[in-house]
């Protein structure tokens, strides 16, 4: 009875090899700042709602990284930095959120975000994780552009 068709011995080799390794930031010996990882909303959640709860996970997770950097004690890894979920609003900015609002949002994350601003943070990063957080760090910074843009294009939100 043996494998399947074309399956290890049945076929008369060994075993395919393992696929390659996923790219992965190096792994961290200290529990992640962040706590828990970002999840998506539940199903059902409305979409200003999910975007609230999510952008209020994310101040959580920023306010015991500004903490943890107040406090001076040890170094901060690539996995304790509270990076924003993909595909979701970086700047927290929610269908039917006021101008007023959605600017200031925008202008948090703008700051946040800003790699000049990150140097602070940085040097509290080890070197040999220095470089793949800088990349992250422009990445995020990109997507906010992009995001800022196409709120700027919604009926003239920042004009």
């Amino acid at each position: 009875r043996g494998a399947p068709p074309g399956v290890g011995a049945a076929r008369g080799g060994s075993a395919p090899p393992p696929p390659p390794p996923q790219s992965r930031p190096p792994p961290t010996t200290e529990p992640p700042l962040s706590g828990r990882q970002h999840r998506a909303p539940p199903c059902g959640v409305p979409a200003k709602d999910s975007a609230a709860i999510v952008a209020e996970r994310q101040e959580v997770a920023w306010s015991r990284l500004e903490s943890f950097l107040e406090n001076g004690a040890g170094p901060v890894r690539f996995n304790d930095i509270p990076w924003p979920p993909p595909g979701v609003s970086i700047t927290g900015v929610a269908p039917g959120d006021s101008g007023p609002v959605a600017k200031r949002r925008l202008a948090v994350a703008l700051r946040r975000w800003h790699p000049d601003k990150w140097r602070r943070i940085l040097d509290r990063v080890p070197e040999d994780e220095q470089a793949v957080v800088t990349e992250r760090v422009k990445v995020v910074a990109q997507r906010l552009l992009e995001e800022k843009a196409r709120l700027t294009s919604l009926n003239g939100l920042f004009r």
